[in-house]
């Protein structure tokens, strides 16, 4: 579960999903994490639901799943 807050001031928590997208970066120099990037889905939500500047909040768990995750990519 998330919470979204919107840039209007509202907020509403939704189910969450991640998933890893890979970016074509043709830069050999280009950083692991700018070629590999977590990109959260809403699937209850429309776009229109959150709108571009909305921030996601996630829990601690989810937190340091992401940074332990993220961790292991660059070893």
């Amino acid at each position: 579960m998330a919470t979204i807050q919107r840039p209007d001031g509202s907020s509403l928590v939704s189910r969450l999903n991640l998933y890893t997208a890979h970016f074509n970066i043709p830069d050999p120099t280009a950083p692991l994490e700018s070629r590999w990037r977590i990109v959260p889905t809403f699937p209850e939500l429309k776009a229109d639901d959150v709108p571009i500047g909305s921030r996601v909040l996630v829990s601690k768990v989810v937190v340091d799943a992401i940074r332990g995750y993220e961790a292991s990519a660059h070893q």
